[in-house]
């Protein structure tokens, strides 16, 4: 259970080092104002986000609790890293990991774990800010646009009868009636 629950966090730590690349890139797009780009960037974070929701429901339904509850919990006889079944194929772990308590390598890898979630947080939350500010510019552009290309409503101009004429707010093509 222990060498699932190993391997599962390291399959986290791993995605969330892979996101931050991702949301790093997305960011570099949306610099450089190339929507297509950032479309295909935002399919491949969405894909990420859902195996990392998966491989977290894999991690509570072992230990359903707080993982961080079920390390507290551990019995001495399991303190020690060679009572572990396994953990000596538990690919990525360095020697210096293999080495320690199985208590000290669990709160290693969920600090590690949380440490690039953060990360990947604030840097979701950068590139939220400034798509909305390219939203904005760009709604306030379509905006201007909009208002020069629309008839002034105050718009004074003498008719064929010599009298003011009444003008339309919006714009219309053919005037009459049905």
């Amino acid at each position: 259970m222990y060498r699932m629950i190993i391997e599962n966090l390291q399959r986290q730590n791993k995605a969330f080092m892979l996101l931050g690349l991702l949301l790093e890139e997305e960011y570099s797009q949306l610099k450089e104002r190339a929507p297509e780009r950032v479309t295909q960037l935002e399919m491949q974070i969405h894909e990420l986000v859902r195996q990392i929701c998966d491989e977290r429901g894999d991690v509570r339904k072992v230990a359903p609790e707080r993982l961080a509850g079920l390390i507290a919990e551990l019995p001495p006889e399991l303190m020690a890293a060679d009572m572990v079944e396994g953990l000596e194929r538990v690919i990525g772990l360095s020697d210096e990991q293999k080495a320690l308590p199985l208590a000290d390598l669990l709160t290693k890898l969920l600090e590690s774990v949380d440490a690039n979630e953060q990360g990947t947080v604030r840097q979701a939350e950068k590139n939220a800010e400034l798509a909305l500010a390219l939203m904005d510019q760009n709604s306030a552009m379509a905006e201007y646009l909009y208002s020069q290309i629309t008839p002034k409503e105050k718009q004074q101009t003498y008719s064929s009868h010599g009298r003011y004429k009444s003008s339309k707010s919006e714009a219309a093509m053919l005037n009459g009636r049905l």
